[in-house]
């Protein structure tokens, strides 16, 4: 259906021009800043970006209101901060930080958790830390190499870190792995902490493989568990670090933060968490015959075989062998093998065959 731009709803526009003068009458300047935001959201979540309808007599009123509120805002935001001797805080100039982070802490007492996300956010945005080099992201990854800078980077970082474990009353040295836990800001619009511990976990004695990037988080919303998998870290090892993240979640983590798993990709652990690493499965393999009689010998097979869930995706399981090629199915229990990629699960002890179910060697 086709609209004309002259078809306006003068009661639409009535509503609208009661809100706003509704929101203008507010007398306190944050409160009408919030108001007029909100009022922003619902017009463009109501008519759209680009809707010409109402452009003049909604949306040039309510943008008119809109600059004025931040104008306003700004203004009374130098009023405090000449009242309060609050120094100026600019999250793009990290250099403006140590001052207001001071006068934050006399002042307050601490850092909130309203303030230390944007803090930490703008931080990460601008500059990144890797075995102590210090990169601009904004400049390329330019390496930071005036040591004054640099330090003074390091500084802050490490900084922010310990106002952000203070404030939620967390001892990092409580948690298991303490190196390797970090905070973070989470969201777009509305920030917020959240702990990351991130397991960068390589197998031995493969100078090739490139393993898996385990990532837990939490924040107030829940609990998230990322497995970033080129070599497939082995179930057993998976189940200890959930076991010792949950164990640091539960003892550590404030009670008011939602302690449920919201979110998993990659890894086992749905697997883990569900139980089904307690079953048994089947699962088919193409390999060669010469391979399959060894099996049936009773010859050890090394971990690191590949396996299938489905027939179908057996085909290529078997790299290294030679010959004439058939697909067989075994029997195993799940909690012997992890996953490589949906439905490939790889061997991740010695086996040994026998009536056609696969066993640990013990």
């Amino acid at each position: 259906m086709w609209y004309s731009f002259s078809q306006i709803d003068e009661n639409i526009v009535k509503i609208w021009i009661d809100k706003l003068q509704q929101a203008q009458s507010i007398p306190d300047v944050e409160e009408r800043e919030f108001a007029i935001n909100a009022l922003m959201l619902e017009y463009f979540n109501e008519f759209g970006m680009g809707n010409e309808t109402y452009r003049e007599s909604i949306y040039e009123p309510l943008s008119k209101i809109h600059q004025q509120s931040i104008t306003d805002a700004l203004a009374r935001e130098k009023e405090k901060r000449e009242e309060t001797g609050e120094p100026e805080l600019d999250l793009r100039d990290i250099y403006t930080f140590p001052q207001w982070i001071e006068w934050a802490k006399q002042n307050k007492g601490s850092l909130s958790e309203y303030d230390l996300p944007y803090l930490i956010s703008a931080l990460n945005e601008s500059y990144s830390v890797y075995s102590n080099h210090v990169y601009q992201i904004y400049q390329k990854h330019r390496e930071i190499t005036d040591p004054s800078e640099k330090q003074f980077i390091i500084n802050l970082k490490d900084s922010l870190q310990n106002e952000a474990f203070n404030t939620l009353g967390i001892d990092k040295a409580n948690l298991s792995d303490p190196e390797l836990w970090k905070i973070v800001s989470a969201g777009d619009f509305e920030k917020s902490l959240e702990l990351v511990k991130r397991i960068d976990w390589l197998p031995q004695n493969d100078p090739n493989a490139e393993g898996t990037l385990l990532t837990f988080a939490i924040n107030h919303n829940g609990i998230i568990i990322i497995a970033e998998v080129s070599d497939p870290m082995p179930v057993e090892l998976q189940k200890q670090e959930l076991e010792k993240f949950m164990n640091d979640v539960e003892k550590f983590i404030p009670n008011d933060w939602n302690k449920s798993i919201n979110y998993i990709d990659g890894g086992d652990f749905q697997d883990i968490i569900s139980g089904k690493l307690d079953k048994n499965i089947k699962v088919y393999r193409m390999m060669s015959d010469e391979e399959y009689e060894s099996w049936l010998k009773g010859n050890i097979i090394p971990k690191g075989k590949y396996f299938a869930l489905r027939r179908d995706l057996a085909v290529g399981t078997d790299f290294a062998g030679e010959g004439f090629k058939d697909i067989f199915s075994f029997v195993v229990n799940r909690s012997l093998m992890s996953g490589a990629e949906d439905n490939i699960l790889i061997s991740d002890v010695p086996l040994y065959l026998k009536n056609h179910q696969l066993l640990p060697v013990i």
